[in-house]
């Protein structure tokens, strides 16, 4: 049976194809670039889309109830989608700020630190810090591999009390590069009474706090080292 509806499906092609290229043209026309460069939907344009393919849909076919749902049940995911990734990027930065309020809550007060320092193929030194609660004569730094073999020693001159980083340039005793991994270091150093001790590793006081790369720092002796090579963080010497 013919039908009694004479439509112009040109005219509802270009109506749809409006639809879906309209931020596209209006870009284009105005000259300024286009702000969905990877042709992703968004709620918006989807939204756009349906209502148009309501508008001129032929009244002799109307749209499946079946694919209709199917579309507003994309239209709801994507607007699910869209509110949980609001949410995750409110919680990362309510995170941020509790952990940065309480990484400076560590500012003036004292850390006990690990004794271990690794080597990667990116590593160029290694930083050692060191501090002393009263002037010494000497020091010597002992370095030890995975299997407490001492590697290297450096040995330090007469210092005044305080703290400081100390380089280690990667060499051991033989001048040949050490190989990657995990190393331990401790410090023995002679005062001025000519005892010898070993250096506390808690009397290392918190300079300075940053964020770099969404990692909490501190600053001891002049240089920045991760949070996470802090054990403990303590009111005074111990």
């Amino acid at each position: 049976m013919a039908s009694s509806f004479d439509f112009d499906t040109s005219s509802i092609n270009s109506a749809t194809n409006s639809a879906a290229n309209g931020v596209a043209k209006s870009s284009i026309t105005s000259g300024v670039a286009p702000t969905n460069p990877k042709a992703e939907l968004n709620q918006e344009d989807f939204l756009k889309l349906l209502l148009t393919e309501l508008q001129y849909q032929d009244p002799t076919e109307p749209m499946d109830s079946k694919a209709m749902l199917e579309q507003t049940s994309m239209l709801s995911q994507l607007s699910m989608q869209q509110k949980t990734n609001e949410v995750m990027t409110q919680l990362a930065s309510q995170m941020e700020t509790a952990f940065s309020m309480s990484a400076m809550s560590a500012l003036g007060k004292y850390a006990t630190l690990d004794n271990v320092i690794s080597k990667d193929d990116a590593t160029k030194f290694l930083g050692i810090p060191i501090t002393f609660t009263e002037d010494i004569l000497a020091a010597n730094i002992s370095i030890k591999d995975k299997s407490g073999n001492v590697v290297r020693n450096i040995e330090l001159g007469p210092l005044s009390a305080g703290s400081g980083t100390i380089n280690w340039d990667l060499l051991n005793n033989s001048k040949n590069v050490v190989e990657n991994g995990n190393y331990t270091y401790s410090v023995q150093y002679i005062n001025k009474e000519g005892k010898i001790k070993d250096m506390s590793l808690k009397n290392f006081q918190v300079e300075a706090v940053r964020f770099k790369d969404g990692v909490a720092q501190i600053k001891i002796g002049g240089s920045y080292i991760n949070v996470e090579k802090v054990s403990e963080f303590h009111e005074k010497l111990s």
